[in-house]
């Protein structure tokens, strides 16, 4: 501004008046114009009774993938759009998350989350009408072990167009296939008695757990990357093992569940 100011009059005033221009871009805004679940009078909570409690209660420092996963920004978006809600959440539970939200995102950080195969199948199948293959399950199965990623959430009101029931089946399946296993859920509605979020499945938030607790039936085997082949060939699916139709097989078969939850 001191620059400006020893200018020209008539150069300085329209310079300043770009400056300002810019500088409310930085000041923000309070939403969207549309909703749900943007409006411009809504009030964001930082904490999710029954969600939030879990999360507070494990003291590990692991990382919180929220789902659908994308880095966001103003430039080189990546992945899907993800929730706001899940950054205020994160100031209560203390736990680091997966999902930035930055004025842009690098092409070094890019390159080095897709290279991930966890992460990079991820963002390739969250969205997808295809189905990850049992090699690319192993690889990201591998890859999710060095990763200190504890905890999934997944946002349910994130997609609302284009079939979003199938779309979060095949999100969590996806997740289920690598060892995550559901904890609890909440709802960013209120649930009158009798209810479970007022009966609108999009507004449902899923905790999951990676790994889960053992248990006697889960204490000896895992659906880890070695185990992905054997569990399709004791499911019984039918085509080769660990090829395409088998796999997609048990991704429908098993997915019934999921498909349930999420309508």
């Amino acid at each position: 501004m001191q620059w400006l100011s020893r200018r020209r009059r008539w150069l300085a005033i329209p310079l300043v008046i770009i400056v300002f221009g810019l500088g409310v871009f930085e000041i923000g805004w309070s939403g969207g114009t549309t909703g749900p679940p943007f409006t411009p009078s809504e009030t964001m909570p930082t904490t999710m009774r029954g969600l939030d409690s879990v999360l507070q209660a494990d003291h590990s420092n692991s990382t919180v993938l929220d789902v659908p996963f994308g880095l966001r920004g103003g430039l080189a978006l990546t992945g899907s759009g993800i929730s706001e809600r899940a950054l205020l959440l994160a100031t209560a539970d203390g736990h680091p998350r997966s999902i930035s939200y930055t004025a842009w995102v690098p092409q070094p950080t890019i390159k080095q989350i897709t290279a991930h195969p966890f992460y990079k199948y991820l963002m390739k199948y969250q969205g997808s009408t295809a189905y990850a293959t049992v090699p690319q399950l192993k690889a990201a199965a591998k890859d999710l072990k060095t990763l200190n990623i504890g905890w999934a959430v997944e946002w349910t009101n994130l997609w609302r167009l284009n079939h979003p029931g199938q779309r979060l089946n095949k999100l969590e399946t996806y997740l289920r296939w690598l060892g995550f296993r559901r904890v609890t859920l909440g709802c960013m509605v209120p649930s009158p008695p009798g209810t479970v979020c007022d009966g609108r499945s999009l507004e449902r938030v899923i905790l999951l757990q990676y790994p889960p607790p053992p248990t006697p039936s889960t204490a000896t085997r895992s659906p880890t990357s070695a185990t992905i082949t054997t569990d399709l060939r004791k499911r019984g699916r039918t085509g080769p093992v660990g090829g395409a139709a088998a796999l997609n097989s048990a991704y429908r078969n098993d997915s019934r569940s999921v498909m349930t939850a999420v309508q």
